[in-house]
């Protein structure tokens, strides 16, 4: 709330109290009064102070209960998706530049084609426009994606011969729909490709039916997709390492975000007695805790989600075991990225042994004393 509403909160007071806008304190409570009536959901919502910042986020509103399962307040999770909203925003914008040339294109090629060629140029994914499956014009990100030096070597060639063999069905499927079925555009698909030297690459392809030069063709833009494709295995090999090194521990440990768990290990699964880990997968992480602890655990969680600390420290809880029973540990969380995505790890410590050595300890002095 400080970050979003510069403000602290305190206790007992109103949570609408604190928020300054109107609109906001309207949908505000309208979200609060789903959630106390048992709802549910998640939405993309913008708040905050307009002196400070106006930030999208992805919240997660759910009742919260008690022990006899009633409804005695609720859970607000927030993960800001400004970066991410700001993207979709860019290419909605780039979209709708390319549907823009596409009109000035089909509108005013015939007049003045020198600017429609000096637009394209200007966008830095590749342009290619084509008939019948020759290519009649690409402009200079062309060159650069498909690997030629000069873009005569891309004029007149058969556009088939750049989409690679698994792909090449799909392709001619949707250059069908627009030469002989009619449609205007078709929506963007990923094709497989093949640069100019035989090189294989992944592509986001849009195309759309144009007027050049007086005549029919289509008009594709190419995505070329190999560095997000990298940037994605890189992230999923790091995950992977990531999983492999929990597994190794031999402390329990779960993932989670937006109070969800999204990974667990194999020592904690055995801890409270589920036949294997992906049971967990997609629970409250808060029912795994015995619910006397589940405030403190709660209130922990939020700290890290609203960036007041990194990590919290171990403190001792229990664990609610599948057959009813409880467990002593020691937790501990802290912030990480997983799946490229912020979420919390806690790890757990079972303190059976170390509880029972410390009781021993105290009878073995208690008789001492004695």
């Amino acid at each position: 709330m400080e970050k979003i509403w510069g403000v602290k909160i305190k206790k007992g007071e109103s949570m609408l109290s604190y928020i300054k806008q109107e609109d906001d304190k309207k949908k505000a409570k309208e979200n609060f009064d789903r959630a106390l009536a048992g709802e549910s959901f998640v939405l993309e919502e913008v708040y905050g102070d307009e002196e400070l910042n106006r930030l999208y986020y992805e919240i997660n509103y759910a009742p919260f209960k008690n022990q006899n399962n009633e409804i005695i307040g609720l859970t607000v999770f927030l993960k800001e998706v400004t970066e991410r909203i700001k993207r979709e925003k860019e290419i909605q914008e780039l979209n709708k530049k390319l549907e823009n040339i596409v009109v000035y294109k089909t509108q005013q090629l015939e007049e003045d084609r020198e600017k429609f060629h000096m637009l394209v140029d200007a966008i830095e994914e590749a342009v290619v426009v084509h008939s019948n499956g020759i290519i009649l014009y690409a402009n200079e990100a062309a060159k650069k994606v498909v690997g030629v030096e000069n873009l005569k070597d891309l004029i007149g060639r058969d556009i088939l011969k750049f989409i690679h063999k698994d792909s090449k069905e799909l392709v001619e499927e949707r250059l069908q729909l627009v030469q002989r079925y009619g449609e205007k555009y078709l929506t963007p698909t990923a094709e497989k490709l093949l640069r100019n030297n035989g090189e294989i690459y992944w592509a986001e392809v849009y195309s759309r039916q144009v007027v050049f030069e007086g005549k029919q063709a289509i008009l594709s833009i190419i995505r070329d997709l190999s560095r997000k494709i990298e940037a994605e295995k890189k992230i999923k090999e790091s995950e992977e390492q990531l999983k492999r090194l929990f597994d190794l521990l031999p402390e329990a440990i779960v993932v989670h975000s937006g109070g969800k768990i999204i990974y667990a290990n194999s020592t904690i699964a055995k801890l409270i007695g589920v036949g294997a880990p992906a049971e967990l997968i997609g629970k409250d992480v808060f029912s795994l805790l015995a619910p006397e602890f589940r405030d403190v655990s709660l209130n922990r969680v939020n700290d890290l989600q609203k960036g007041k600390t990194d990590s919290v420290p171990y403190i001792r809880e229990k664990l609610l075991k599948v057959n009813g029973d409880t467990v002593w540990v020691e937790v501990s969380s802290r912030n990480i990225k997983f799946k490229g995505q912020p979420a919390i790890v806690s790890s757990a410590r079972d303190l059976t042994e170390r509880l029972k050595a410390e009781r021993k300890l105290a009878e073995t002095h208690r008789i001492y004393i004695d």
